[in-house]
């Protein structure tokens, strides 16, 4: 596979993740603003700023992918999300139990065990989309 389009599936792959994600979050925000209620990890006060900054930077991300001239910044950020969401998901899954998933969707049905899994298989994609992308350059 050339690696034009190596970098166009990835991106397809992770914009369709992100659109999805943050369009599920949205449509259900009050599912998701309870589940983010449940998290030992996170200070009730970012809550209601989280339930909304999240599934719009991932729609955003998802959109700008896209988008030649914002491909590059829109992959970083989904590295640094995708970093962020799969710390978090080790960090519930080892130090805490019964503690809901608060991803949208489908996502949100899956185990722990699979998400981090999920996760890091994007995690590992994105870099490559990155490093083919950037010896593109």
């Amino acid at each position: 596979m050339k690696k034009k389009h190596l970098i166009d599936v990835i991106c397809f792959l992770v914009s369709v993740i992100f659109i999805y994600a943050g369009v599920s979050k949205l449509l259900d925000n009050n599912n998701f603003v309870l589940q983010l209620y449940k998290s030992p990890l996170l200070p009730e006060f970012v809550i209601i700023p989280i339930s909304i900054f999240f599934p719009i930077v991932e729609i955003i991300v998802g959109i700008f992918i896209f988008f030649e001239n914002y491909r590059r910044l829109a992959l970083y950020t989904s590295l640094v999300l995708y970093t962020l969401f799969t710390t978090y998901l080790i960090i519930l899954n080892t130090f805490f139990i019964d503690i809901p998933c608060s991803c949208g969707g489908i996502l949100g049905k899956m185990g722990y065990e699979i998400h981090i899994i999920f996760n890091l298989f994007f995690l590992i994609i994105i870099i490559i989309a990155l490093n083919k992308y950037e010896k593109s350059k």
